[in-house]
């Protein structure tokens, strides 16, 4: 298990596949420039597979 490291992120939920997670990035840099935020690194993914994943 990777640990990410101590900071603040901006992050969004969907469900869905990866190939609907262009739609949502939209979303998300539209919420970071309406509120004034930076990106200073790289994007993370997490899956979410069922409740026991």
């Amino acid at each position: 298990m990777t640990s990410l490291q101590e900071g603040k992120y901006a992050c969004i939920y969907y469900r869905g596949n990866h190939n609907d997670s262009p739609q949502y990035y939209k979303v998300l840099l539209t919420c970071i420039q309406e509120n004034g935020l930076k990106i200073i690194g790289d994007s993370i993914e997490r899956t979410i597979i069922d409740h026991y994943i």
